[in-house]
């Protein structure tokens, strides 16, 4: 019986230490980015010019340009982080954070971010982006949201105060205009605006 427990205890650490192991790297050669998600992924690149993404490969394995960082060029950033689930039926990765800071990205903010459903992290500085942010995002789930140096404009978005997870908000430097509604007080985990 000792043997046995013994030998069972040694086998859930070593699963244990191999889950963790692929949760942090985000891939396994088995797990792949959910097909909704890569859909959501190629209409967003579409709708923001973003031509340098290469759907040949998976977005979460870590191969061709889908996490460039240049540090000589001030703030530019283009970076997907997955988390990947090694347990069936289940087994598949999901886009946690996205940055796409200084891309030189236009036009209006895609609806289609909240189709990723386990985005936690969204960084859209320093582009180009106008018009508000779209009525579908009040279903998201973030935590961290930065629009930091864009061309957004009209009143404060209404749909910001349904995201109640959110921790910080970043909307400066922008053309926003008018007061901040009193539904700012839904966003009870705020800590930095």
């Amino acid at each position: 019986m000792f043997s046995f427990s013994l030998h069972l205890k040694y086998f859930i650490i070593i699963i244990f230490t191999i889950s963790i192991f692929h949760l942090h790297l985000g891939f396994s050669d088995n797990n792949k980015l959910h097909e909704s998600e890569v859909r959501a992924l190629k209409e967003i690149s579409k709708k923001l010019g973003k031509k340098d993404w290469d759907f040949k490969k998976d977005p979460c394995s870590g191969q061709g340009n889908w996490v460039v960082t240049t540090y000589t060029t001030k703030g530019f950033e283009s970076n997907l982080t997955c988390v990947c689930s090694l347990l069936p039926p289940n087994s598949s990765c999901h886009v946690i954070r996205l940055a796409l800071k200084s891309q030189n990205l236009s036009g209006i903010v895609p609806p289609e971010f909240s189709k990723l459903r386990h985005l936690k992290v969204l960084d859209l500085s320093r582009n180009y982006l106008t018009g508000s942010i779209p009525k579908e995002w009040a279903s998201m789930r973030l935590e961290d949201l930065s629009f930091m140096g864009n061309r957004l404009s009209g009143p404060f978005p209404k749909v910001l105060t349904r995201l109640t997870l959110l921790k910080n908000l970043s909307l400066e430097g922008n053309l926003f205009s008018g007061p901040i509604p009193p539904e700012i007080g839904k966003m009870i985990h705020l800590e930095r605006l």
